[in-house]
Protein backbone atom coordinates (compact mmCIF):
# COMPACT_ATOMS: atom_id res chain seq x y z
CA UNK A 1 0.00 0.00 0.00
CA UNK A 2 2.83 2.36 0.88
CA UNK A 3 4.42 1.71 -2.53
CA UNK A 4 1.17 2.56 -4.34
CA UNK A 5 0.84 5.88 -2.50
CA UNK A 6 4.48 6.70 -3.22
CA UNK A 7 3.91 5.89 -6.91
CA UNK A 8 0.94 8.27 -7.19
CA UNK A 9 2.77 11.04 -5.36
CA UNK A 10 5.71 10.73 -7.74
CA UNK A 11 3.53 10.55 -10.87
CA UNK A 12 1.42 13.47 -9.64
CA UNK A 13 4.57 15.51 -9.06
CA UNK A 14 5.56 15.01 -12.68
CA UNK A 15 2.13 15.70 -14.14
CA UNK A 16 1.13 18.73 -12.06
CA UNK A 17 3.52 21.25 -13.70
CA UNK A 18 2.38 20.15 -17.17
CA UNK A 19 -1.27 20.55 -16.20
CA UNK A 20 -0.56 24.03 -14.81
CA UNK A 21 1.02 25.14 -18.10
CA UNK A 22 -1.96 23.85 -20.10
CA UNK A 23 -4.43 25.61 -17.80
CA UNK A 24 -2.49 28.88 -18.11
CA UNK A 25 -2.53 28.57 -21.92
CA UNK A 26 -6.30 28.08 -21.89
CA UNK A 27 -6.80 31.18 -19.76
CA UNK A 28 -4.57 33.33 -21.95
CA UNK A 29 -6.45 32.20 -25.06
CA UNK A 30 -9.75 33.20 -23.46
CA UNK A 31 -8.32 36.52 -22.37
CA UNK A 32 -6.91 37.16 -25.83
CA UNK A 33 -10.32 36.56 -27.39
CA UNK A 34 -11.87 39.03 -24.95
CA UNK A 35 -9.17 41.61 -25.70
CA UNK A 36 -9.76 41.39 -29.42
CA UNK A 37 -13.35 42.46 -28.84
CA UNK A 38 -12.09 45.89 -27.73
CA UNK A 39 -11.85 48.31 -30.63
CA UNK A 40 -8.20 49.29 -31.07
CA UNK A 41 -6.99 46.87 -28.39
CA UNK A 42 -3.63 46.57 -30.16
CA UNK A 43 -2.97 50.24 -29.47
CA UNK A 44 -3.88 50.12 -25.78
CA UNK A 45 -1.73 49.31 -22.77
CA UNK A 46 -2.84 46.48 -20.48
CA UNK A 47 -3.89 49.07 -17.89
CA UNK A 48 -6.00 50.94 -20.46
CA UNK A 49 -7.72 47.69 -21.48
CA UNK A 50 -8.68 46.93 -17.88
CA UNK A 51 -9.95 50.49 -17.38
CA UNK A 52 -11.96 50.30 -20.61
CA UNK A 53 -13.62 47.00 -19.64
CA UNK A 54 -14.40 48.34 -16.17
CA UNK A 55 -16.04 51.46 -17.62
CA UNK A 56 -18.05 49.47 -20.17
CA UNK A 57 -19.36 47.12 -17.49
CA UNK A 58 -20.20 50.00 -15.17
CA UNK A 59 -22.63 51.91 -17.39
CA UNK A 60 -26.26 51.66 -16.33
CA UNK A 61 -27.77 52.61 -19.68
CA UNK A 62 -27.13 51.55 -23.25
CA UNK A 63 -27.08 55.23 -24.29
CA UNK A 64 -24.18 56.01 -21.93
CA UNK A 65 -22.32 52.90 -23.09
CA UNK A 66 -22.81 53.86 -26.74
CA UNK A 67 -21.62 57.43 -26.17
CA UNK A 68 -18.47 56.18 -24.43
CA UNK A 69 -17.89 53.60 -27.17
CA UNK A 70 -18.06 56.30 -29.89
CA UNK A 71 -15.60 58.47 -27.94
CA UNK A 72 -13.28 55.49 -27.47
CA UNK A 73 -13.39 54.67 -31.20
CA UNK A 74 -12.40 58.24 -32.07
CA UNK A 75 -9.49 58.10 -29.62
CA UNK A 76 -8.27 54.81 -31.09
CA UNK A 77 -8.56 56.12 -34.68
CA UNK A 78 -6.50 59.18 -33.72
CA UNK A 79 -3.90 57.01 -32.01
CA UNK A 80 -3.73 54.76 -35.09
CA UNK A 81 -3.28 57.77 -37.40
CA UNK A 82 -0.35 58.97 -35.25
CA UNK A 83 1.31 55.59 -35.80
CA UNK A 84 0.50 55.48 -39.51
CA UNK A 85 -2.06 52.69 -39.10
CA UNK A 86 -5.67 52.38 -40.18
CA UNK A 87 -8.44 50.90 -38.06
CA UNK A 88 -11.70 49.81 -39.70
CA UNK A 89 -14.51 52.37 -39.51
CA UNK A 90 -16.50 50.04 -37.29
CA UNK A 91 -15.15 47.28 -35.10
CA UNK A 92 -15.52 43.92 -36.76
CA UNK A 93 -17.39 41.57 -34.48
CA UNK A 94 -15.90 38.12 -34.10
CA UNK A 95 -18.09 35.09 -34.20
CA UNK A 96 -20.74 36.83 -36.27
CA UNK A 97 -19.23 36.38 -39.71
CA UNK A 98 -17.85 39.90 -39.90
CA UNK A 99 -14.09 39.28 -39.78
CA UNK A 100 -11.33 39.49 -37.24
CA UNK A 101 -11.23 43.20 -36.38
CA UNK A 102 -7.56 43.44 -37.32
CA UNK A 103 -5.86 46.64 -38.35
CA UNK A 104 -4.74 47.15 -41.94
Amino acid sequence: MKNIITFFVIVGGFLWPQYSVLAADDMSMGQEKELKQIYGWELMSPKERVEHRTKMRGFKSEEARTAYRIEHHEQMRARAREKGLVLPDEPLLQGRGKGSGAMR
